[in-house]
């Protein structure tokens, strides 16, 4: 498929889409933390049944919960991994990045946060987990193509406003959307919602109000039109394959 869109679009970019990087992971992460509430759900029994058992069967009963619990420890631990992957696939797939500051997310950032990403889903020792490692690292370029041309368009912007300024529009407007399309838990939505508050005020604080205006109208054009799916490859791949 892809000797054949080169050969005939040989000046096209492949963006590898953000959608199938989360849907292979989130997918893999499911499976393990599944695991995971299984053997909780084996331990909660095992103690129930421990409460009721006669002295004779209490040795048999703990031996099996004591390998329960093992097993349970361990399943949890790996969940862990893997979610903790899941978020900084998440990370990397943002047009900021707030390790200690709110910045803005360079193709290099992104690439680090892809390959910690991988690395702790590899961890997770899980077969989909595995493969979600395998998936992100062999798709490192593809996947921050889209974040590399962003970024050229968000430097553009620090020619006029300072680049501490752009990155918190920039992070205003990606929980905003979040928002709108409802992807944030309402027991985080207060705390997100004072954040956005904070970055709004700090904008207007430093910028007056005509430049604060501009720079938010530009900045919430330009994330409408950040394309992070290889659209072009899809669309020809749902002709090609019937």
């Amino acid at each position: 498929m892809a000797k054949g869109v080169n050969l005939v679009f040989p000046n096209t970019e492949h963006r590898d889409d953000a959608f199938h990087a989360l849907y292979i992971t989130s997918k893999s992460v499911f499976k393990v933390e599944k695991r995971a509430y299984r053997y909780i759900a084996q331990v909660y029994e095992l103690e129930k049944e421990l409460e009721k058992a006669l002295k004779d069967k209490d040795a048999v009963i703990l031996e099996a919960l004591e390998l329960a619990t093992e097993k349970m420890d361990k399943s949890i631990e790996r969940y862990e991994l893997a979610a903790r992957g899941y978020h900084q696939l998440h990370n990397a797939l943002r047009s900021v990045h707030s390790d200690t500051v709110i910045d803005l997310m360079s193709p290099d950032a992104a690439q680090a946060l892809l390959t910690l990403s991988a690395h702790l889903l590899a961890q997770a020792n899980h077969p989909d987990c595995h493969s979600a490692a395998r998936y992100i690292s062999n798709r490192l370029n593809g996947l921050t193509l889209a974040t590399a041309d962003f970024y050229q368009k968000q430097l553009s912007l620090c020619a006029t406003y300072p680049q501490e300024i752009v990155a918190l529009a920039c992070y205003y407007f990606e929980y905003h959307r979040s928002i709108k399309l409802k992807k944030i838990y309402k027991t985080h939505l207060s705390k997100v919602q004072r954040d956005m508050l904070a970055a709004y005020h700090y904008i207007y604080k430093e910028l007056n109000e005509v430049s604060a205006d501009k720079l938010m109208t530009t900045v919430a054009k330009l994330l409408t039109k950040r394309h992070r799916a290889s659209s072009a490859i899809e669309g020809l791949n749902a002709l090609l394959r019937p």
